[in-house]
């Protein structure tokens, strides 16, 4: 679960009078964490979560969804067989 943005101000403004070892300890928030946020602030000015960019890993959700709607009465094999995958990775997708 993503931290606060209140709390990541607040932990970044704490930082700026204190140091890195110092906002870990009174935090408990590791200094990985701590250094990604002064970077993400730098880089964006902002402390916002960057999107995720997921992408699929065979199977276009999009392309299914279609193929789904042309043949709803398809099995799974027929899927796979069409998408040139396994049973199982139609399953999932």
């Amino acid at each position: 679960m993503a931290y606060s943005l209140d709390l990541r101000k607040k932990i970044i403004d704490y930082r700026k009078k204190h140091t890195l070892e110092e906002t870990h300890l009174a935090f408990n928030i590791s200094i990985s964490t701590i250094l990604d946020w002064e970077v993400l602030q730098e880089e964006t000015g902002s402390l916002k979560k960057r999107p995720l960019n997921r992408s699929f890993k065979k199977i276009d959700p999009i392309a299914l969804a279609e193929y789904i709607i042309e043949f709803p009465d398809s099995y799974l094999h027929e899927m796979a067989e069409h998408f040139n995958c396994t049973t199982t990775a139609v399953f999932y997708a």
